[in-house]
């Protein structure tokens, strides 16, 4: 058993966790993309000071490119 099929068995959240694979899975630049920006954003809220705004934007860019992939994703 893999770890994204024990993702999709959790009780609440499982179902939304499939949805967002069924489309990260088809588009994996995207998927790259929104996780890297993510990434990123999160050093720099962590590096803080001039970044710190930089780092609000990248954690942004990757909830707005989780919440896109949950809306185009199949159930």
């Amino acid at each position: 058993m893999t770890i994204d099929e024990r993702l999709f068995k959790l009780p609440t959240i499982g179902s939304h966790i499939r949805r967002m694979f069924s489309y990260f899975s088809q588009h994996i630049f995207f998927t790259d993309m929104i996780h890297i920006s993510a990434g990123i954003g999160i050093g720099f809220l962590l590096v803080g000071g001039r970044l710190f705004p930089l780092g609000i934007v990248g954690l942004g860019i990757g909830m707005a490119g989780h919440l896109f992939a949950y809306s185009r994703g199949k159930e």
